[in-house]
C-alpha cells in the first residue's frame, strides 16, 4: 500500500518514483545537446498556465480566499508567476500571499506577502521573481473594498511559466 504524499490527492509515492525516473531521462537527453537545439528542447519542457482563481467574495468590504488547486504548481513542478491582475473594485486594497492559510474567512499566521495591491491593477514579474515551489499556492485577502458595478467581488487572473523541477537551473540562467 502507498500513502498519498502530495497535492493533488491521489498521487502516490510509487507514482512519484516513476515520474522522477522520467524526468531524469528528459534531463539526460537535454544534457547532451548544445546551442539552438538545446534551447529548442528546453522550450518544449516549459509552458504557460493560467492562474485560475474564483471570484474573491466581498462581505462588508472585506474578504479572504485560499484555493490550493489552480493557484500554484503540483508536485514536481515550479511556477514562475509572470502576471497577476486584480480587478473589480474601485476602493480598498488586496494582498496575495504564498501558502496563506484562510480559516473561517480570516488569514491565520504570517505568510509571505508576494504582491500587495493598493488598488485594482496588474503586476508583471520577471523570470524567477515570484517563484512558487512544488505544492505552493496563492491566497488572497481584501480590505476596505468597494466592489465595482457589474462585479460580484474581486476578480483574480494571471499567468505563470510552468516547468519541471529539474529545469530550474536552466530557467534561472
Amino acid at each position: 500500500m502507498t500513502d498519498t504524499v502530495s497535492r493533488p490527492p491521489g498521487l502516490s509515492a510509487a507514482g512519484m518514483v516513476q515520474i522522477a525516473a522520467g524526468w531524469g531521462k528528459a534531463a539526460d537527453a537535454i544534457g547532451s545537446l548544445d546551442g539552438p537545439s538545446r534551447r529548442a528542447r528546453l522550450a518544449q519542457e516549459m509552458y504557460q498556465v493560467p492562474i485560475v482563481v474564483p471570484i474573491l467574495p466581498i462581505t462588508a468590504g472585506s474578504g479572504a480566499l485560499q484555493i490550493s488547486d489552480n493557484s500554484g504548481p503540483g508536485a514536481g513542478f515550479y511556477w514562475s508567476v509572470r502576471r497577476m491582475q486584480l480587478q473589480g473594485f474601485t476602493a480598498g486594497s488586496a494582498i496575495a500571499y504564498r501558502n496563506g492559510q484562510i480559516v473561517g474567512g480570516a488569514l491565520v499566521g504570517t505568510p509571505e506577502v508576494v504582491a500587495p495591491f493598493p488598488q485594482a491593477g496588474v503586476f508583471t514579474f520577471g523570470r524567477g521573481e515570484l517563484l512558487l515551489n512544488p505544492n505552493d499556492w496563492l491566497a488572497f485577502t481584501a480590505t476596505g473594498i468597494t466592489v465595482q458595478a457589474g462585479y460580484a467581488g474581486v476578480q483574480i487572473q494571471g499567468t505563470a511559466d510552468c516547468f519541471p523541477v529539474w529545469l530550474l537551473p536552466e530557467y534561472l540562467m
